[in-house]
Parts: C-alpha cells; structure tokens; sequence
C-alpha cells in the first residue's frame, strides 16, 4: 500500500470530518461514513486528494 501524502492541514481537516461521522463496515470489506448530513468544499476537497492518491 503507498503512502498518502498530506499537509497538518488537510489532516486536520479529517480528523474533525471522521469525528463527526460514524463509521461502519460495509459488505465489501470497507467502511462507510455515516451521519455526515454535509461535508464542506474543502473537506470534499481533502477527501478527492485521499481517493487519487489511492488509485
């Protein structure tokens, strides 16, 4: 598995995002985030960064 690089920032920013949410395993073998009513721009922004650097 390669490394996700990001800034204080943008961990910051997930930390909060992952606080609020309730996370749960899902039929795959990954986790869902549940209880997020929204995510802001930039939180939506962070979580785009994860994704692509994952592909």
């Amino acid at each position: 598995m390669s490394e996700i690089k990001l800034n204080k920032f943008e961990i910051a920013i997930l930390r909060e995002m992952f606080a609020r949410a309730r996370i749960e395993s899902n039929k795959c073998g990954g986790f869902e985030l549940k209880n997020l009513r929204s995510i802001s721009y930039r939180e939506k922004q962070v979580l785009e960064k994860v994704i692509e650097q994952l592909n």
